[in-house]
């Protein structure tokens, strides 16, 4: 990786460390439960954005090029900063990393098995195949339940599947950007 990278990712890696010690690792699941998400820390995340917002850069952290207001914007909850100015890098800047508040309601579904007949097939062979057998080779259904593998519900390794969300209130004071006035709104600051 070029030093431009490395510095790159160097300047973003305590961002997404930030985030993680208010998010918390999910652990796996196990063939009778599903992943558990730990509680998102909501007022901790609310003040960590509040807390980008308040000491926004004025230089790039890259190329240390001048940052106008206008160059720094919210995008599907993240905070990022564009070094858009005449001879500077170009490169964005992750400020704030967003985080979906929402948690994920899982349900435990056949977990896809290819049937050992599909196994082991060369190409050499589709010239001497039916159309059946063409078709469970390119797109094979399940040992379990017979379903076809483009139509089968994905799962993890022991069949959770997402199928819904909670959702998760933003606080009162949550900041948000407003791209017409290119200001950031909401609760006191």
């Amino acid at each position: 990786m070029d030093s431009g990278l490395n510095q790159m990712y160097a300047i973003q890696r305590p961002v997404y460390a930030a985030r993680a010690e208010l998010t918390g690792p999910m652990t796996d699941s196990t063939p009778t439960t599903p992943p558990t998400h730990p509680p998102l820390d909501v007022a901790g995340l609310c003040n960590l954005k509040k807390s980008v917002i308040q000491n926004l850069p004025t230089t790039c952290g890259h190329c240390g090029a001048e940052l106008p207001p206008r160059s720094i914007v919210e995008h599907n909850g993240a905070v990022i900063a564009y070094c858009k100015l005449k001879g500077a890098c170009g490169r964005s800047q992750v400020l704030y990393a967003a985080v979906e508040l929402k948690t994920p309601i899982y349900r435990q579904v056949c977990k896809f098995v290819r049937r050992p007949s599909t196994e082991g097939i060369v190409p050499g062979e589709m010239g001497r195949m039916n159309h059946a057998e063409l078709m469970e080779m390119h797109d094979p259904s399940c040992a379990t339940c017979g379903e076809r593998m483009s139509q089968h519900k994905k799962s993890d390794q022991n069949g959770w599947t997402i199928v819904g969300y909670n959702p998760i209130s933003y606080p009162s004071d949550w900041p948000f950007f407003d791209p017409s006035t290119g200001t950031w709104g909401s609760g006191s600051f």
